[in-house]
């Protein structure tokens, strides 16, 4: 449901001042962190460019072959409807798929060396939530840029489900 102007700049005012609490947060564990910017979370929650959980913020770390980084992604919930963590999953994937334009493509674009990881995450009307993932780096993977990819899904029982967002994050294996 779209929002008011007013009720808008509101929740992104509150939004905002969680975003730069975990921002800190990210760089005092000394990780990289990525937000959406405050024109863009407007139109998100006024219903222009979003109508359904999206993606408020990204942090990670880098990490060497054989070793581990951590991947959070931070949601929010605009819609007048719960989610509950048994239908909407962070889904992460390593690849391309960031510049493939059709969703279907872009989820068979991976980089099969990495792991694919799904994760629950339950939301309330108007909350917030996150998926932290634990990221394996392929032993013996070449020290470089690697794209990751978080798709915000939505899993149906009884019929198709559905892609709500997606994002990406350059992961650096020193």
């Amino acid at each position: 449901m779209a929002k008011s102007e007013a009720e808008a700049r509101e929740i992104a005012n509150r939004l905002m001042q969680e975003i730069d609490f975990r921002a800190n947060e990210a760089r005092a564990r000394g990780e990289r962190f990525e937000q959406l910017d405050e024109p863009t979370l407007m139109r998100k929650l006024m219903g222009e460019a979003a109508h359904s959980p999206f993606f408020t913020s990204l942090s990670w770390s880098d990490g060497p072959p054989g070793g581990t980084i951590t991947f959070t992604a931070f949601i929010h919930n605009p819609d007048p409807t719960s989610y509950s963590g048994f239908a909407l999953f962070g889904y992460l994937l390593f690849g391309p798929a960031n510049f493939v334009q059709a969703t279907d493509d872009a989820l068979v674009s991976e980089d099969t060396r990495f792991p694919r990881y799904w994760k629950s995450l339950g939301v309330a009307t108007g909350g917030n939530a996150n998926a932290a993932f634990t990221v394996n780096i392929p032993t013996g993977i070449t020290p470089g840029v690697y794209i990751g990819n978080c798709f915000l899904v939505l899993r149906n029982s009884f019929d198709v489900g559905e892609v709500f967002e997606r994002a990406s994050f350059d992961m650096t294996v020193t």
